[in-house]
């Protein structure tokens, strides 16, 4: 499986808003983090989201959705959902390039990177910046037919570097 951004920079390590590897404690360790934050360039538009594999985007939209319990207005963040077999697969901030039911293969690119420090900066000005990052989940469906979200550095075998 390919890496679903490029160029692939690393995985988040800690900064003022937490770390960015599958299972590492958020909301002071009530919960674990069900993702992989990939690091993209300071200039995100330059880092482009990847299909990992071939499949179909069953979901384009907004990241968690607005309302009245939402801190801060995330509509400008996109996610991209892609359905391959028995993997079902989570781009969070990054703005799609394809439309709902595209077909997309492998090493396509579908979508672009989204900065994230305004819209912490926003949600609290007191703490140091966010690692701009698309966030990735790798979820695999078993035999109860049930998905589970699994550690996506299980899966991204393959990884360019810059």
């Amino acid at each position: 499986m390919l890496a679903p951004v490029l160029p692939y920079l690393g995985v988040r390590g800690i900064d003022a808003w937490g770390a960015g590897g599958f299972g590492a404690p958020r909301d002071g360790g009530k919960r674990p983090h069900l993702g992989t934050d990939f690091i993209t360039r300071q200039c995100p538009e330059k880092s482009l989201g990847i299909a990992v594999m071939d499949g179909v985007i069953c979901h384009v939209g907004q990241v968690y959705g607005a309302d009245e319990n939402t801190v801060f207005q995330e509509e400008t963040l996109g996610t991209i959902h892609i359905k391959s077999g028995d993997f079902y697969f989570k781009y969070y901030y990054a703005k799609a390039l394809h439309e709902k039911g595209t077909k997309v293969y492998a090493g396509d690119t579908i979508g672009v990177a989204q900065t994230l420090i305004p819209l912490f900066r926003e949600k609290d000005s007191s703490r140091d910046d966010i690692t701009d990052h698309i966030h990735f989940e790798v979820h695999v469906r078993g035999a109860d037919g049930e998905y589970t979200r699994v550690d996506p550095m299980r899966y991204v075998a393959e990884v360019h570097s810059v």
